[in-house]
């Protein structure tokens, strides 16, 4: 953490050197004889990142920051052309603390990936289910949060803490996914197929969260 009055910069790095080695057999029970192939594979990753924080007030933060992430893929996936997933994420904000009762929070966020990983499906159509590489997804949104407690101000026994979340997502293919998952062989996905600009599944659009809770000496009770 390096620290320039009131801004305050937080760099590092991970540097991570993986060896694979995938042994197959060819019985259900193994023995050194069974051994019908042995691969290997070696991937070296280096992930950078810089967070930043400007203090306007004791109230007000602006934040940023620039990350870079990899998903190496698992041993079982040493024999094909598999990549690892790599990403670029952009963030930046504010915060707002009253330093009694209330906060807000406001941030904007963009994150690339490339050769994203997708696990085969399990059954299906009848194809020989593959983990494969998709190529790229953008995913672009924004997310709001704020907390409040009425109790402060009340003046009551208890706490009541109060946290109300929303985020928007937008997740989308950079590139066309081949039916074979653009990693050979047949593979059961339902990336496959998909065309550049489709929305990604399982990543909704909207997502909210409300919670509220009470706190009295050791005891404490929320509700979500």
């Amino acid at each position: 953490r390096i620290e320039f009055g009131s801004l305050s910069l937080s760099p590092g790095v991970r540097v991570e050197h993986i060896e694979y080695t995938d042994i197959r057999r060819s019985t259900a029970v193994a023995t050194l004889s069974d051994i019908t192939a042995t691969r290997s594979k070696t991937i070296n990753t280096f992930t950078p990142g810089l967070g930043a924080t400007w203090r306007q007030s004791d109230n007000l933060t602006w934040l940023a920051g620039i990350h870079r992430g990899v998903s190496p893929p698992g041993p079982g996936s040493s024999g094909n052309t598999l990549e690892e997933e790599t990403s670029l994420g952009f963030e930046a904000g504010l915060r707002y603390n009253n330093r009694r009762d209330f906060s807000v929070e406001l941030i904007g966020f963009h994150t690339a990936f490339d050769n994203l990983i997708v696990e085969q499906n399990a059954g299906g159509g009848g194809g020989v289910g593959q983990t494969s590489n998709i190529g790229q997804v953008d995913t672009t949104g924004i997310e709001f949060a704020v907390t409040y407690d009425p109790s402060v101000s009340r003046g009551w026994s208890f706490r009541n803490p109060w946290n109300l979340s929303t985020t928007y997502t937008n997740a989308q293919l950079g590139n066309d996914v081949s039916a074979t998952g653009n990693s050979g062989g047949v593979v059961e996905s339902i990336f496959s197929g998909g065309r550049k600009g489709n929305h990604l599944p399982y990543i909704p659009e909207y997502q909210i969260a409300l919670g509220t809770g009470i706190e009295y000496g050791a005891w404490s009770l929320y509700v979500d």
